[in-house]
């Protein structure tokens, strides 16, 4: 039987394709029955890489993952997740992941402003701050920028008769 090597890095149009460090794997282990990864993908990949470039990208971890784990992936900008990808095969120098759903999630980059206000990501959620002092506005968060938005229009005065 012949040993297959994985290469060490590939390029993919204008980026380059690494593996994943083992440091970005943590294992979810509350006496279940089943295996449970978390995985912070690194900046630059996509969802596509984890069809196309599973062997290149999981070369460091192939080893401590089996058949039958769930992985929970997270992008590294938080744009998407994978809430329960499955491990169908693995050795150590192949995988073959299924499942890999995506679910769209709220980006912590997006902001809005306008001449009196500011809403961004603060701490757990979108906060409301005036614009001239910083000061923040809002006693919660909101899960979106447009949520923030309609409880600031929300809270302004309305004019009467």
């Amino acid at each position: 039987m012949s040993k297959v090597a994985v290469a060490e890095k590939i390029e993919v149009a204008d980026r380059e394709i690494k593996p994943i460090p083992t440091t970005a794997l943590r294992w979810q282990s509350e006496g279940f029955e089943f295996r449970h990864a978390v995985i912070r993908l690194p900046k630059g990949i996509v969802l596509q890489d984890l069809h196309d470039h599973a062997d290149v990208l999981f070369k460091n971890i192939m080893t401590l993952l089996r058949e039958e784990d769930w992985i929970t992936f997270h992008e590294a900008d938080r744009a998407w997740t994978i809430p329960l990808a499955m491990v169908d095969f693995v050795t150590p120098n192949r995988i073959l992941l299924s499942n890999l759903k995506p679910v769209s999630r709220q980006s912590r980059e997006e902001t809005f402003e306008d001449d009196k206000i500011v809403i961004r990501w603060d701490v757990s959620g979108f906060a409301i701050f005036r614009k001239t002092d910083g000061v923040r506005l809002s006693n919660g968060t909101y899960p979106s920028v447009k949520a923030a938005e309609f409880a600031y229009h929300a809270m302004q005065p309305r004019k009467v008769g």
